[in-house]
């Protein structure tokens, strides 16, 4: 991998997937340098699409980086855009492979015009035939871009403008060359500087975590006395959105790697990562050195590693089981400290354990203390069967029956035809949930049939409730699985954050929206303490002791009477 600025040669070759060099191929090339220039518009969208799809990162990844895999050519600099966001990273990329490209190769040297190889390769063949003086042949094998990003131009240019030195110079430098040899490229305006959002009272110093809110958020969370958790596995955080006063906003943020399904019962407080489940326990929070002083310290208290099961929704039963939706084989779970998991339930339609994320079992929703829905995006039976259904497939089964009667499979599809459903919650009587791929939030009526409360700007995914007020996670989502989804084929916006909904009216009352790293949520969770704080492993797990109730009454009286 490269960790200086690459040489015209190497950035052809290193970024290949940028100039359309899996597209095209030039014969009759001699040993003189050549350089193919693009549209930046298209350029930059088609470096993050191959960004996205994870195809070409880098192995191993850069120490020190994090959030989208770092992938193609690495550059000077590139410390600087960690957390930022995927246009900025990619726009600086491409603009330093580029203008290192013509800067070495110099204005001697042959241009070819990338859209005029794959538009007019006969065009192409004539004008590099006459620069070269001899015969050259343009092979185009597909006269599309399958990397090509319109319906991201306003974000390329967003990019573009946040790396303007580099843009100048690129502009400056092609100015000096033969319009007639590499196109008339892109001139036109910046779009003007985005406004910045509402600041967080209190942002994690050093991060690039930016965000921002209205006040319906800070108010709810006064008057009810909580806050809120946040999952984000792809910036590999669990973030506590927390007020002192009603009227700002705080986020804390933990490390944890790859956050997914939370759960929270009494004091307690589980969080699922890439190969665990870490358990956390309620302390008074006066043991934390700070200002404000929390109200509630969240202790860890036991990590116990499952593998990379997928862990989505999560609950406690009324017996103290932490039930488990387990993706990666296809059933509900129970943690068990000396295994991987406890299967519990699957699918009718599933015929066997296999970690192969048959179905894409997601969501469990709770009632009276058992697993009640679960939800799949599809009824398939085989390795990733649901990627092909993922937009029409989804259900909603109810496992009450089953469940009740300690049954390992069963349960009535009570719903169909679903797009991406997520997150089922049941609340105030009725199952709610978040047909993701629509960007709504729904319910289920008793009938079988599906009410949309609402829809939102982003990929629903995450839901909790306090009193009337749903508060819902949403995605930017870019992933190439979501290709062709509803929310991703609209021209509106998608953020990502929590939307605050009244479920009366269905009216959205208030945000808090990420506008740096994080660019997706996995859950929301609220919790019952107005100032929390989640303490790393080591912070407080030397001096915190969480005893039973048979323990306790053999303590001794405080203040080390040994009477």
């Amino acid at each position: 991998m490269l960790t200086s600025t690459p040489t015209a040669r190497q950035a052809s070759v290193l970024g290949a997937p940028m100039s359309g060099a899996d597209l095209v191929a030039v014969d009759g090339f001699s040993d003189a340098s050549m350089v193919v220039v693009r549209d930046p518009r298209t350029a930059v969208g088609a470096l993050m699409a191959g960004w996205e799809s994870g195809s070409f990162a880098a192995d191993p990844q850069p120490a020190g980086w994090w959030g989208d895999r770092w992938s193609f050519t690495l550059i000077d600099g590139w410390r600087e855009l960690v957390g930022e966001p995927l246009a900025v990273v990619c726009a600086r990329q491409w603009l330093t492979l580029q203008v290192a490209a013509i800067r070495d190769a110099g204005p001697a040297a042959i241009y070819a015009c990338f859209e005029e190889l794959i538009g007019d390769p006969r065009k192409a063949e004539a004008r590099l035939t006459g620069a070269l003086g001899t015969g050259v042949r343009v092979l185009v094998e597909n006269s599309g871009d399958p990397w090509a990003r319109p319906h991201d131009i306003g974000e390329v240019l967003a990019g573009l403008e946040q790396s303007k030195c580099l843009w100048d110079e690129y502009l400056s430098l092609i100015d000096d060359l033969d319009p007639g040899a590499w196109g008339a490229g892109y001139r036109g305006e910046m779009p003007p500087p985005r406004k910045a959002p509402v600041a967080v009272s209190r942002p994690s110093e050093g991060t690039r975590f930016h965000s921002g809110f209205t006040p319906g958020v800070p108010e709810l969370l006064a008057r009810a006395g909580m806050s809120l958790l946040v999952t984000t596995y792809k910036a590999g955080q669990a973030i506590v959105a927390r007020t002192s006063d009603g009227t700002t906003l705080d986020t804390h943020f933990t490390a944890v790697d790859r956050a997914m399904g939370t759960a929270v019962a009494g004091n307690r407080l589980a969080i699922g990562s890439a190969d665990a489940v870490t358990v956390y326990c309620r302390h008074d929070g006066a043991m934390v050195a700070a200002d404000p002083v929390p109200d509630a310290a969240w202790v860890p208290k036991a990590v116990i590693f499952t593998g990379d099961i997928a862990v989505h929704d999560m609950g406690w039963d009324a017996a103290g089981d932490l039930w488990l939706v387990n993706t990666r084989f296809s059933c509900l779970s129970v943690l068990d400290p000396y295994a991987s998991f406890d299967c519990r339930w699957r699918p009718e339609w599933i015929t066997g354990l296999a970690g192969e994320d048959r179905c894409h079992l997601n969501g469990m929703a709770m009632r009276d203390g058992h697993p009640a829905y679960v939800t799949a995006l599809a009824t398939t039976n085989t390795l990733g069967g649901w990627r092909e259904h993922r937009g029409t497939g989804g259900v909603i089964v109810d496992i009450t029956g089953p469940i009740a009667a300690g049954s390992i499979t069963g349960g009535e599809v009570v719903a169909t035809g679903l797009s991406m459903p997520h997150s089922p919650r049941w609340h105030d009587g009725r199952l709610w949930f978040c047909e993701s791929g629509t960007g709504a939030l729904a319910v289920l009526e008793d009938d079988g049939t599906v009410t949309e409360v609402t829809r939102l700007p982003g990929f629903t995914r995450g839901l909790t409730f306090i009193g009337p007020y749903a508060i819902v996670g949403l995605s930017q989502v870019r992933e190439s699985v979501f290709t062709g989804l509803p929310v991703t084929t609209s021209t509106g916006e998608r953020n990502c954050g929590a939307w605050l909904v009244d479920t009366r009216t269905g009216a959205t009352v208030g945000f808090l929206r990420f506008t740096g790293a994080v660019t997706e949520i996995f859950d929301v969770h609220a919790i019952p303490d107005r100032w929390p704080h989640l303490a790393d492993p080591g912070e407080l797990t030397k001096s915190c002791y969480a005893l039973d109730p048979a323990t306790l009454q053999h303590l001794a009286p405080h203040g080390g009477n040994h009477q």
